[in-house]
């Protein structure tokens, strides 16, 4: 995966990236092996590469997401608890989703540095993403009661909600003691 014509290609690096990992989930699945292929996602280019490339998606992403015509319409109501059904924004779904997609990539990483650095990267997400949600409110606050201004609310809400479920993964508790 070193070969300087892959990683020149982003969108098939990310789908080679994808594969790697999928084959290496069947590998575990069908045969129970224990050796991991994952060694050739992990050496220091081709590594700087995927996060390169998970950030530049994730933030092509956003821009695309931030910038639909139905960014603030609410896509469906989620029931957190008895108490609060909350509606969910195509924005605060989606970012959540791409999150998660992460996530799912970088956890079968053997290496807690590696998962870490995949972690740090999210952080970077959520902190550009809370900016924007921000710049956004600000942009809307003439109209508190608009459509777009209850859109971004509802979308940070959702987003801490998100967080504080996700917090009490064994991912994330796993990643968060290693680094203490």
């Amino acid at each position: 995966m070193t070969c300087p014509f892959y990683m020149r290609m982003t969108t098939f690096f990310g789908h080679c990236i994808d594969e790697v990992i999928a084959f290496e989930k069947g590998l575990r699945l069908s045969v129970h092996n224990q050796s991991s292929v994952h060694e050739t996602l992990t050496g220091e280019r081709t590594l700087e590469k995927w996060l390169r490339t998970e950030k530049t998606y994730a933030v092509e992403k956003m821009d695309a997401l931030l910038s639909s015509d139905t960014a603030w319409l609410s896509t469906s109501g989620v029931e957190f608890d008895v108490a609060m059904v909350l509606d969910v924004t195509e924005v605060s779904e989606k970012f959540a989703k791409t999150l998660l997609a992460i996530t799912d990539r970088y956890n079968v990483l053997p290496q807690v540095e590696h998962r870490l650095q995949f972690l740090d990267l999210q952080l970077q997400l959520l902190e550009d993403f809370q900016i924007r949600m921000v710049q956004m409110k600000n942009e809307f606050e003439d109209q508190p009661l608009g459509e777009s201004f209850c859109g971004v609310l509802n979308i940070l809400n959702y987003v801490i909600l998100i967080l504080k479920d996700w917090e009490d993964t064994t991912l994330i508790l796993r990643l968060n003691s290693s680094r203490q």
